[in-house]
């Protein structure tokens, strides 16, 4: 004989699936959180590595111009062919134009050391985003450590009944680790419900009793609750970080490379390779000049392009 429902169990009930609506739905906006502020990241770092490349690369070019340009000058000195007049007018394109190239240099050298990427900028970076990251609250952070304390039980090594097993409760135990490092309530919660111990409930196909439906909508509203909490953590973190010197300059690359320019020019390193092309003509007019012992008509197209 089928018994009919109380008002009282079926708005318990209906509580309970409304909880657990809301819960899905917070886990879709972190999953998505999560993921833009990992692509984020991940791409403030790429944007840097590939300046910090780009800059390393001008730099050797024009180190190796202004060596290859200094070299010809000083042939060029000495050479006969030439008049006085024209060795004055070389000196003084040299001075003013490379003079200042030679100067900056070390300007250069500097901010590529300052981005040098390798395993320990990796590590720095890594650091860096750590620092925008929202710590929790007090409370948050003692019902984190509770999740974690009780899966750090569930995985200790002596309940652990082979070595398969041990292996196993090890890789989850580092998964513990890591989450409750980043106050990542939604895979503790995650671990919980897949490993923990479960909620004790009906059996036997009892109809669940109220206390036990008070216990659910208990346990629903507190991870509800902290995943909430996770969700605004999130959103501000992101915001920090979009806000930050390495926000605002990803922000401003994009923006250049949607409008159709290179990164080169959304960085600012296109007049760096516009000065460096001059460079090159320049050490193409000495070059020709030094073959001919004649002034190269080059040396007229470097003028124009460092007419002010």
């Amino acid at each position: 004989m089928k018994v009919e429902k109380s008002l009282e169990m079926r708005q318990k009930e209906a509580r309970i699936k409304e909880l657990e609506a809301q819960i899905k739905r917070t886990r879709s906006t972190l999953k998505s959180l999560k993921t833009r502020l990992s692509n984020t990241q991940e791409r403030v770092e790429e944007v840097h590595r590939e300046v910090f490349n780009k800059i390393s690369r001008l730099k050797e070019r024009l180190v190796n111009n202004l060596k290859r340009v200094k070299e010809l000058m000083e042939k060029l000195r000495k050479d006969k062919r030439l008049s006085r007049r024209d060795k004055e007018l070389i000196e003084e394109i040299h001075r003013g134009f490379v003079g200042g190239i030679e100067d900056e240099i070390p300007n250069m050298e500097a901010q590529a050391a300052e981005h040098t990427f390798d395993e320990e900028e990796e590590a720095r970076f890594r650091d860096a985003f750590r620092e925008f990251r929202v710590e929790p609250p007090k409370k948050e952070q003692r019902d984190i450590r509770k999740i974690y304390l009780r899966l750090s039980k569930q995985f200790h090594p002596d309940r652990a009944r082979n070595a398969r097993e041990a292996e196993q409760f090890h890789q989850l135990q580092q998964q513990v680790n890591q989450a409750y490092e980043r106050h990542d309530i939604q895979v503790l919660i995650d671990l919980e419900q897949l490993w923990g111990e479960a909620d004790s409930g009906p059996e036997n196909g009892e109809a669940p009793t109220t206390d036990a439906l008070d216990h659910k909508i208990s346990r629903l509203e507190r991870q509800l609750a902290m995943l909430k909490q996770q969700q605004e953590r999130l959103s501000e973190e992101i915001r920090q970080l979009r806000q930050s010197d390495m926000g605002q300059m990803l922000t401003e690359v994009d923006g250049m490379e949607r409008a159709g320019f290179t990164l080169e020019e959304g960085a600012g390193l296109g007049h760096v390779e516009y000065i460096a092309d001059i460079l090159e003509s320049f050490e193409n007019a000495l070059r020709e000049t030094a073959e001919t012992g004649k002034m190269s008509p080059i040396f007229d197209q470097v003028m124009e392009e460092i007419a002010p």
